[in-house]
């Protein structure tokens, strides 16, 4: 069962995700973002960062939509998905950042695809390939090395409240992947299976 060999941000075996992948290129050319990191790197908070990690993630930022799996339900999640995709590939909206109430070490932006028959897109993807519907789905960008103390607290809290209502960018047509990875960063040896690059079976 995945997770069961799990220790310390890593796994034993790979793990597959359907996932859809955020190209820091567009983070770097979205005016909005830029802001509201530069705000970030000019605050009390800079040194909380492990900008480090930021920058091994540049080419893994993704957000969740179903998984973990082992490779064998991988391989069944990725058919049912790609014959999803044969209606198109969603657009998708990045909103502002956020800090969710699980884990309280990374900071994400959220991510809004678009309706489809009355729904958001991957509430309808995750429905056909059985998963759990979650409603919400996040980008992990920033992550905390340390505690805060309070007036760093205080300060990302102002932080958060300034920017949550931002669109931090657009992606016309946001790519899906099965991302195979052995931790929780999916730095260590990522290998994608991108579902708009012909069969997957």
């Amino acid at each position: 069962m995945p997770g069961k060999d799990y220790r310390n941000g890593r796994y034993a075996n790979a793990r597959d995700a359907l996932v859809v992948h955020v190209p820091a290129a567009t983070l770097d050319e979205s005016p909005v973002f830029q802001t509201i990191e530069a705000e970030l790197k000019a605050s009390a908070l800079r040194e909380a960062i492990a900008w480090d990690i930021g920058r091994r993630r540049r080419g893994v930022l993704h957000a969740t939509i179903a998984g973990p799996f082992d490779p064998a339900a991988g391989d069944a999640c990725a058919r049912a998905a790609q014959a999803w995709l044969g209606d198109g590939t969603p657009s998708v909206r990045l909103g502002g950042p956020f800090i969710g109430d699980r884990n309280h070490g990374r900071i994400y932006l959220r991510v809004y695809p678009e309706f489809r028959n009355g729904t958001d897109a991957y509430a309808d993807l995750q429905r056909t390939v059985g998963a759990r519907i979650s409603g919400f789905y996040a980008v992990g960008l920033w992550h905390l090395k340390r505690d805060l103390d309070p007036p760093a607290a205080a300060e990302l809290g102002a932080w958060l409240d300034r920017h949550w209502a931002a669109e931090s960018a657009v992606l016309p047509q946001a790519r899906l992947a099965m991302l195979r990875t052995t931790d929780d960063l999916a730095i260590h040896s990522p290998a994608w299976r991108w579902l708009d690059e012909g069969s997957v079976a």
